[in-house]
């Protein structure tokens, strides 16, 4: 069996082609959120998933090999959605202070959505756990600051001696950090921090 930690535990076995495998995969997930949103990840057993599903656990394995390949999979679902919407909304930009206001619209965006799809808490939490699951978010927060340098760069004027592609990678993992801290809060304080995290991007970029 591959140790924790292993790329292969988080891949999946294969991928679905036929419509029909397509559509079990598109159930299997669903039911995960499902019982994610409803119970937290600890619920989210092969046994319990099969029952929510109407599947046999067999169906399960044959794509999934363990339960850290499903969150992956949902995961991945995720940072798809949330990085189609940051280049659909930074593409417009035409000038530097736009553009910030594109990302402090984002910033809001992405609290609210986090706020009522309780799955993405709960799945960025569970990835922490685990060693594999840990080293997706962190490249998915390197993607997002490229896309961030991207559009950025043709927009301003370079400083002396910065490294800018270093520091848009840590305001993109800081920022990931700060959301996850500000869904952990009170609203009033999230608020305000998320105030903080905008205050902080404007003067970086």
């Amino acid at each position: 069996m591959p140790r924790r930690g292993k790329p292969e535990r988080i891949e999946p076995r294969k991928t679905p082609q036929q419509d029909r495998s397509i559509q079990r995969v598109h159930a299997i997930l669903e039911s995960a959120t499902r019982l994610i949103t409803q119970s937290g990840v600890s619920a989210l057993t092969m046994t319990a998933l099969a029952k929510e599903a109407g599947v046999p656990i067999g169906s399960i394995y044959q794509y999934f090999p363990e339960k850290a390949a499903i969150l992956r999979a949902l995961f991945d679902m995720i940072s798809a959605r949330v990085e189609e919407h940051i280049i659909h909304s930074l593409e417009k930009a035409t000038t530097l202070d736009e553009l910030k206001e594109h990302v402090f619209v984002l910033i809001d965006w992405y609290y609210r959505e986090c706020r009522e799809n309780p799955i993405y808490l709960s799945i960025w939490l569970s990835m922490e756990m685990d060693k594999a699951l840990a080293q997706l978010n962190i490249e998915q927060s390197y993607r997002l600051a490229e896309v961030f340098i991207y559009y950025t760069a043709p927009l301003r004027t370079p400083r002396p001696g910065e490294d800018y592609e270093a520091r848009c990678k840590l305001l993109s993992y800081f920022l990931g950090s700060c959301m996850r801290l500000a869904l952990l809060s009170e609203q009033d304080h999230a608020k305000r921090m998320l105030l903080e995290c905008k205050r902080l991007i404007r003067e970086s970029i």
